[in-house]
């Protein structure tokens, strides 16, 4: 039996019809389940193990036979998301709340159409064509970006991308016989069962999924312990020395830093835990927060160079072994993209193709009027060109590293450039013609990190991505205007947490209210320690 499953392992060429089926089917399942959390809740959740055991049992148990790559590749199709949801339920809550907003006509329909919930108008063709844009720009840029860098990531000994490492234990797992998988579903049938109960007992007042300290302790102490099992098995695969890492810097943020904070008036103290991390996020963290993971690898960069002028290259192994474990900086990683681009012919079409239809929307639609056309194109070249990578590079270190991201960075190579050149108005922050999406290319390194374990090559996981991105566009739109339609935005079902967050942010940016973003000391303090 063990001879027949691994004979079969090497069978087809994995995008066969039912993968791409029930990737499809379930890449709209999980982009409408995942458009409500994000919205709702600012989070999401992640469906590989559902998928890669559900992919198992159809094909190879009940169909009588598949293989580590097809499975895998269902896996990678179900998890592509473009998700339009958040996009448009934005701008449609964007003109409820903020009537006067001067949004154009090409980005979200006017007057009665918003007013009465229409949501069969032809005025609806062009936004959603435009958002369709920007979102496909956007991801085949995350795509050439990842595929443009994988190599020098995935050689570093630090990228070790804990969750798709996990996902691919779980597909190696299944054709290790019946004890492995056997042991493995024990398993995940048990969390799923821990966290059911937790989450049941949270519905009757009994809470067990996070005890907080913080109440308890002395004003400005924020100290908590989150009981899930989700974070304990990550903790199998980060390795000690990342995890010391965010130990230690969490203790020393919220156990030491944020009491002196407080103490000295530079943070107002609030009860609720939540508001006094955010304030804490806001007014002190963010700024060497974001030092730390953008002036980190520059700092870097500049180190290497330094050293390259006083040191003579080598080619021995003891040096090439050194190069291989060390962190790779911004000059290392840009040039080995540019190297990329000029030695691969599709992916230098692929970029072309996608960067010159970019450059003219943004001379022809002005995204950034009343500003001269021919602004709108530099600004468009820079998020292309510079802001699109460095975004990139900081979210894919991120996800190799600890194996979770966060876009706030975002903030500093996006609006911030259009804030100093003097923009006003809520277009231009909103609609960004050239700006990649870096979770997607950071995903593009990930599953490359793992592909020899699951038989895959890079460029099925590609074509896998593009197929996921239709179903999971039309679902997520669908769901959206179905939900303001029927249920309307900031209502007890659609409380839209995150479009309250996001208001406040492109409010300050857009109307010119924005005050002490960053703190140039600890930007840079932190962009020192970083490094």
């Amino acid at each position: 039996m063990q001879e027949r499953e691994d004979s079969e392992q090497q069978k087809g060429d994995g995008l066969s019809v039912r993968a791409v089926i029930l990737g499809c089917i379930l890449a709209a399942l999980f982009t409408f389940v995942n458009s409500y959390l994000n919205i709702n809740f600012g989070m999401g959740l992640g469906f590989g193990g559902v998928t890669i055991l559900l992919a198992y049992v159809i094909f190879h148990k009940v169909l009588g036979g598949s293989n580590k790559r097809e499975i895998a590749l269902a896996w990678v199709l179900a998890g592509s998301s473009l998700s339009a949801a958040a996009s448009v339920g934005f701008l449609i809550y964007l003109q409820e709340v903020i009537p006067n907003n001067g949004l154009p006509e090409w980005l979200v329909p006017q007057g009665l159409v918003i007013q009465n919930k229409v949501i069969f108008s032809g005025e609806w063709v062009s936004p959603i064509l435009v958002v369709f844009f920007f979102l496909a720009t956007g991801g085949l840029l995350g795509v050439i970006l990842g595929y443009g860098t994988y190599q020098l990531f995935v050689k570093s000994r630090r990228m070790v991308f804990p969750n798709f490492s996990m996902q691919a234990v779980i597909v190696d797992s299944c054709f290790k016989g019946r004890g492995p998988i056997r042991f493995l579903t024990l398993f995940m049938v048990a969390g799923f069962v821990i966290t059911f109960i937790q989450f049941v007992l949270k519905v009757f007042g009994i809470e067990t999924t996070m005890v907080d300290f913080s109440p308890y302790l002395p004003q400005g102490f924020l100290f908590g312990l989150a009981l899930n099992v989700a974070f304990i098995a990550l903790g199998y695969f980060i390795g000690a020395p990342v995890a010391l890492s965010i130990l230690i810097g969490s203790l020393a943020s919220y156990v030491i830093i944020s009491p002196i904070l407080v103490n000295q008036g530079i943070v107002g103290y609030s009860p609720d835990s939540m508001q006094l991390y955010m304030d804490l996020l806001y007014k002190f963290m963010m700024s060497p927060g974001v030092g730390m993971m953008l002036m980190a690898g520059i700092f870097l960069s500049v180190m290497g160079m330094i050293r390259a002028r006083f040191r003579k290259a080598t080619t021995n192994s003891s040096d090439a072994q050194e190069r291989k474990g060390s962190t790779l900086g911004y000059g290392e990683l840009f040039r080995f993209f540019f190297h990329s681009l000029i030695t691969n012919k599709w992916l230098l079409f692929g970029f072309a193709g996608t960067a010159m239809p970019i450059i003219v929307f943004a001379y022809y639609i002005n995204f950034l009027y009343p500003f001269p056309p021919v602004v709108s194109m530099i600004f468009a070249l820079f998020f292309l060109l510079a802001a699109s990578f460095f975004d990139f590079v900081i979210i894919t270190k991120m996800a190799g590293e600890a194996g979770m991201s966060t876009g706030i960075q975002s903030i500093i190579f996006y609006e911030l450039p259009l804030f100093a050149a003097g923009y006003k108005g809520y277009t231009g922050y909103i609609a960004q013609p050239g700006r990649s999406d870096p979770f997607i290319g950071s995903s593009i390194v990930g599953y490359a990190k793992v592909k020899d374990m699951l038989n895959m090559d890079l460029k099925s996981v590609v074509k896998a991505i593009l197929i996921g991105w239709l179903p999971s566009f039309v679902s997520s739109l669908v769901f959206i205007l179905a939900m303001w339609r029927t249920v309307g935005f900031g209502t007890p079902l659609m409380p839209c947490v995150s479009f309250i967050q996001n208001r406040l942010i492109y409010q300050m940016f857009a109307e010119r209210t924005v005050t002490g973003i960053l703190d140039p000391a600890t930007f840079l303090a932190g962009g020192v320690i970083g490094a």
